[in-house]
């Protein structure tokens, strides 16, 4: 199975469904497994264009875990897609100096698939890829606020998104 064709349609599918706004986006994606071990997935922003690299684990991720993924990078593009002019340039000035920036990020990303409408599939999605990890990965997790399964549902119930 070519799992980039898959991801691709995959994205694609939710650009049209849930991030309209990123239609004129150049998003390319590809399946690798450079990607750092404790991430799924990671998109680079570069300015003409995003790259989206999943990592091979992900192969084995359910249908709505791998949805709620590629959710969750879009989201990262859709935040940044808002940002007023100052705002991006701090943001890209300041990342790679703050975790707490970095932190706060990922948890208004995590928000956003939830108000998107991904919640069970984002919770699937931090299930499933604890498997087998350290406690030390779990709590750099919690570290850096991604919000964990019990946090995704109490949000989702609280918005009526669950």
């Amino acid at each position: 199975m070519d799992y980039t064709k898959k991801y691709k349609r995959i994205v694609d599918s939710l650009i049209k469904k849930s991030f309209p706004e990123l239609r004129d986006k150049k998003l390319f994606v590809t399946e690798t497994s450079e990607v750092k071990e404790r991430y799924s997935a990671m998109v680079i922003k570069l300015l003409i264009f995003s790259w989206i690299r999943v990592n091979k684990r992900c192969r084995k991720y359910s249908n709505k875990a791998v949805m709620a993924l590629f959710a969750h990078e879009l989201a990262h593009q859709d935040i940044i897609k808002r940002m007023n002019f100052s705002e991006m340039i701090s943001y890209f000035w300041l990342w790679p100096f703050s975790w707490r920036r970095r932190a706060d990020f990922e948890n208004r990303t995590d928000k956003l698939v939830i108000e998107k409408g991904y919640a069970r599939g984002l919770s699937a999605l931090v299930k499933e890829s604890f498997i087998g990890k350290s406690k030390k990965f779990i709590e750099h997790r919690r570290k850096m606020r991604y919000l964990f399964p019990e946090e995704i549902k109490s949000y989702a119930k609280k918005i009526g998104k669950w």
